[in-house]
Formats: C-alpha cells, sequence, structure tokens
C-alpha cells in the first residue's frame, strides 16, 4: 500500500513493482527506483523493528532464530541479507 500511494499506482501496480524489486529486477519504466528502494526499506526496517522489540521483551527465552513469514518478503531474493544488516 505504501508503495501505491508514494508512487500514485494502483495496488496492483503497487505489488508488481515490490514483487519485480524483490527478484532484483531493476528496469522499472517509468518509476523512480531510488524512491522505490526507499518505501521498501522503510517497511523492512519497521517490520524489524517489531521483530526486535519481540527478541527484546523475551530476552529471557534466549531466543536464537527467528522466522519471519508472510505478505510478500518472503520472495525477495536478498531479504536475509536485507535482516542482517538490520541486526
Amino acid at each position: 500500500k505504501d508503495i501505491s500511494i508514494v508512487l500514485k499506482k494502483t495496488m496492483l501496480e503497487a505489488e508488481n513493482l515490490k514483487k519485480a524489486y524483490g527478484k532484483g529486477q531493476r528496469d522499472f519504466n517509468d518509476v523512480d527506483e531510488n524512491l522505490l528502494e526507499e518505501v521498501i526499506v522503510a517497511r523492512i526496517n519497521e517490520i524489524m523493528s517489531y521483530v526486535e522489540e519481540f527478541v527484546k521483551k523475551h530476552e529471557d527465552l534466549a531466543i536464537e532464530k527467528v522466522v519471519c513469514y508472510g505478505g510478500g518478503l518472503c520472495g525477495f531474493i536478498n531479504i536475509q541479507d536485507l535482516f542482517q544488516i538490520f541486526f
């Protein structure tokens, strides 16, 4: 939804942009690639802040791994790298 709002695209167009970005494609025609990446990275940071908050809240459980599942992030070829950068 963020992509749709910021880039003034339909939800379908925004979803297709997100998937293309996640697959490593970089030819978006009339789309500002830097702005697209900024929107996506901002959302990833927000999601990871929730994960970090959860892990801190449950420090006594000695959490060793976190699995994030859902939405379009699972299709990103570099999602693990983006998560590692965050932590």
